[in-house]
């Protein structure tokens, strides 16, 4: 038989969302329709643990919100989060959190979907250029593909 267990208390709207979970049972996600969580087990893969709120993005002192969508052994936690570009716009940006601390990792670029939904790729640039040049790709291809490495791996 499955235990339920609850994560966060969601106490504004009622309403969390659990995205990724790791080997060890820590659950990603986001709380209340605005807040980015990681809930910790207290034993691996247990049924108690401390959920923790993660920061967001500065967005100048206006409500902001982030959501976290996966987390890696080490706790190490991927999502996005709005922020402020150079000319001081809302933008979404994808970010990590690493022992809770943001790190923003560049602007998600909006790009074209052959099947009417929107997807977007991480990247260093605040343009909002479509990725390509020509027709959009149905699939990622490798040559399209930006290497990314783990903050302070070099």
């Amino acid at each position: 038989m499955a235990t339920v267990t609850t994560l966060v208390s969601a106490v504004v709207t009622g309403i969390s969302d659990a995205n990724g979970i790791n080997n060890a049972g820590s659950v990603v996600g986001q709380e209340d329709t605005v807040f980015p969580y990681i809930w910790q087990p207290t034993q691996p893969n247990g049924t108690s643990g401390t959920p923790t709120r993660l920061p967001t993005l500065f967005t100048g002192g206006a409500p902001g919100s982030a959501t976290a969508f996966s987390v890696n052994s080490q706790d190490t936690v991927v999502g996005h989060s709005e922020g402020l570009d150079a000319n001081g716009n809302a933008v979404t940006r994808a970010v990590v959190w690493v022992n809770g601390t943001i790190q923003d990792l560049g602007t998600l670029v909006p790009t074209r979907s052959t099947r009417g939904a929107s997807s977007a790729t991480a990247g260093p640039s605040t343009s909002t250029t479509p990725a390509w040049s020509s027709a959009p790709p149905t699939r990622p291809r490798a040559s399209s593909m930006r290497s990314c490495s783990t903050p302070g791996s070099g």
